[in-house]
């Protein structure tokens, strides 16, 4: 059954000993984080060390950003630009680190239709892609995809979309899943979307756009602002230490590596990956 993407969700394990009770450490986590599945895991992990509940809430990037305004979370797990900019300015956030990184790709027919234009990047990439005339779908408004392409596409200083382009309701792994069903689609995805898709053999013509630092995509653990009697300042340390040693490995057992790379790269970098970009067709 599939939980509301706003719903709280909580995660318990029970010890083999009683522990003190201790009230839950709340966690906002961006939505896109959900169908990875490592949060989860660290529930799990926390629960086992501390015997607290950890309580994890999956939010867009602007319902999050107003849960954190409205004093209701103490931690939060990012990975928009956008949402990490946002709350920053407002001076909601004391620490952030990064955990983990990937990249947005973008996926399309396997036919080059970009001619000279497909070794472009950022804004231009899409540019160019919209002046094709081919069918491109949009991630559901509020997902990191959308945000994302939102800012691209101001970007390229183009005053409309284009009409072949095409609103949907899908993210993460039903955006890539809707794209390839869809006869010369592109579409602007995760690249541990296409991965976890791959296992189920759905899989796009091409991937375009690897590497590219306009399309890095960082996940941060943040504290948020004022600490919680110094308890959310020892949670985010054992956050950011855990957080990194399961994203590390995070993938493997179920596409054969790692979903992320460690950290964030280097300032002007596109993400550090192996390519999984197909051969076009002659």
């Amino acid at each position: 059954m599939r939980l509301d993407i706003c719903a709280p969700v909580l995660f318990f394990l029970v010890t083999g000993c009683p522990a003190a009770k201790h009230e839950g450490v709340r966690v906002g986590v961006e939505a896109s984080l959900r169908e990875v599945g490592f949060v989860p895991f660290l529930a799990a992990a926390y629960g086992q060390a501390t015997g607290e509940e950890l309580e994890a809430r999956f939010l867009d990037g602007p319902a999050l950003a107003e849960a954190v305004e409205r004093g209701e979370l103490d931690e939060v797990l990012l990975v928009s630009d956008e949402t990490v900019e946002q709350l920053e300015k407002e001076g909601f956030l004391r620490r952030r680190e990064a955990l983990a990184h990937e990249e947005l790709v973008l996926i399309g027919p396997r036919r080059d239709h970009l001619g000279k234009y497909a070794e472009s990047s950022g804004a231009e990439l899409l540019r160019n892609v919209a002046r094709t005339n081919h069918r491109f779908l949009e991630g559901r408004p509020g997902s990191v995809e959308a945000t994302r392409l939102t800012r691209l596409f101001r970007a390229t200083g183009d005053r409309a979309r284009p009409g072949s382009w095409f609103s949907s309701p899908h993210e993460g792994r039903t955006l890539v899943r809707a794209a390839v069903a869809s006869p010369h689609a592109f579409a602007l995805v995760r690249r541990s979307s296409v991965l976890l898709e791959s296992r189920e053999g759905v899989i796009p013509e091409r991937i375009w756009g690897e590497g590219d630092p306009a399309l890095v995509l960082v996940i941060h653990a943040a504290e948020v602002a004022p600490a919680k009697a110094g308890r959310n300042l020892e949670f985010h340390a054992w956050l950011v230490e855990e957080g990194r040693k399961a994203l590390a490995t995070w993938g493997e057992a179920s596409v054969g590596h790692a979903l992320f790379a460690e950290g964030a790269p280097a300032t002007g970098e596109g993400a550090r990956f192996p390519s999984i970009g197909g051969t076009p067709a002659p």
